[in-house]
This record gives C-alpha cells, structure tokens and sequence, in this order.
C-alpha cells in the first residue's frame, strides 16, 4: 500500500514517470479528506471514552445487582454479536425515520457517535463481567460499611481497580471506530463522512483513484497504530508487568537457587571422582 501510493498507476511498472507524490497531495488537498479526518477523530475518542463506561456499568449491573430484568439484558448483549452492522445500521435507520422526534437525528454525528459506542458491546461487556467476578465483592462491602453509596463506590472504588482493562477497551473500541465501514454507512451524509467511507468512494470505479484510497488507509492504520501504543504503555504503567526479572521474582530465585545446587554437586562428584 506505501509503495503504490507513491507509484503513478498502483500495480502498474511500465509508466512514465513511474513514481509520483500527485496523489498525496491530491488527498491532503481535498477539503472532504480534513473533513473525514476531524469526523474520525470525534467518533474515535468518544467511542473510546464512551465505550468503556457504558459497557463496565452494564457488567456491573448484570454481575454486582439483582435488578429485575438483568437476564434478559444479557441475553440482548449476546444476541446482538450475531446481527451484522449493515443490517443493526438498517434498524436504527427505520427508528430514526420512523419513531417520532429522532428524525433529526439522520445524517448527524450523533447518529454515527450513538452506533459506534454501542458497537462492540459483548466483547466488551463479557471482559468487564469477567473482571467483576475476579474482584469479589470485599472493596465493594467495606465502602458501604463506611457509608458510601451505588454511585460513590462505584467510581471511587471500583472504576480505579478497572482503569487497565478500561484502557483495552477504549483502544479497542477507538480502532474499531476509526475502521467502521458497515454499520454507519446507511446513517452517513456528505458532512459526516468518515475516512472509511471515503476509502470506498476513491476506489469506487466512477473515480478511480486507487492510490488515494491506499493513502487514506495508511492515515488510519497510522491514527490506530498510534493509540494502540499509547494504550499500551499506560495499561503497562497502571497494570502488572509482565517482564518480571529473575531478581523479582521468587519463582525464579527457587529455580536458580536449586541449579545452583546441582551444578555444585556435580562440581564437587568429579573432583572427588
């Protein structure tokens, strides 16, 4: 993809010129790339801000409480991993144009904003109900003792202990964002078009720019790249490392320890042999 973006016809090696920066600054000069870029971006972060939140109360309340009706909500989360996204964007697209007062919605970011942060919520919501059920509920107990209620233990006590597994989240939903193609493609305007669905408009055939398309791919593999490192090097700094030293760790101090007792024995063996 680097390569053909830089090439005057991708694929092609018996052009004259063969290479060419034309099509990077034909992408960089179209206003409908900044504008897919700033809409991108929006949708990335609040999908990757808003996901984690949304998906770890809906674990709490399935996993933590007994509210009447939490069986059935988990087996809306589970059911919703089998429909496809262009069929889920159909679906609130009929709401949208259907139920009265959401018609403003169609072709707004906050339609695209509303399918994206909601996207993704088995795999995110499994992972925080298997984290609550790690944590017990001892943390949880002491605050009430002490007087605090729902709301204040669960974001002073409980939302810190889930920071890490926050960040996967986050990070996950962001590229999941960043890529979305499917499930907004029916919801999206000329104003809220994403790079994605530029992607797919510069390959169309009635454009034919190929290369552009290539470029537009690199620019969001490059945003997604970017943000998984970044969460990465957090989630390492707030969780448990994993590159334990031999030093650290008592596991390997008994092993080291007892190979150093063989190696002595077979020392002292042959010098007596």
């Amino acid at each position: 993809v680097i390569v053909g973006s830089f090439m005057a016809k991708a694929g092609f090696l018996n052009t004259t010129p063969l290479w060419t920066t034309v099509h990077w600054e034909y992408v960089f000069s179209d206003r409908l790339f900044m504008k897919a870029l700033r809409t991108t971006t929006i949708l990335a972060v609040v999908a990757g801000i808003g996901s984690p939140m949304l998906f770890s109360v809906i674990a709490y309340l399935i996993v933590r409480t007994k509210l009447r009706g939490r069986g059935t909500l988990d087996s809306i989360i589970w059911i919703s991993a089998g429909i496809p996204g262009i069929l889920s964007g159909l679906g609130l697209l009929i709401m949208f144009l259907w139920v009265p007062g959401l018609s403003w919605l169609h072709g707004t970011i906050w339609a695209l904003i509303l399918v994206l942060v909601i996207s993704g919520n088995t795999t995110g919501t499994n992972i925080f109900k298997g984290v609550f059920v790690q944590l017990g509920n001892d943390l949880e107990e002491a605050s009430r003792v002490a007087g605090a209620g729902w709301v204040r233990t669960y974001f002073s006590i409980v939302l810190p202990v889930l920071m890490p597994t926050m960040v996967l989240i986050g990070v996950l939903n962001f590229v999941s964002a960043a890529g979305a193609t499917s499930n907004i493609i029916l919801l999206a305007s000329r104003d809220t078009m994403t790079l994605s669905l530029l992607t797919l408009e510069y390959a169309a055939p009635e454009i034919g720019r190929r290369e552009a398309a290539g470029i537009v791919t690199l620019v969001i593999m490059t945003m997604t790249l970017g943000v998984a490192m970044v969460g990465r090097n957090i989630a390492l700094r707030m969780g448990v490392r994993h590159n334990i030293q031999a030093h650290g760790d008592p596991v390997g101090r008994v092993r080291g320890g007892r190979r150093a007792r063989a190696r002595a024995g077979a020392a002292r063996a042959t010098t007596e042999g």
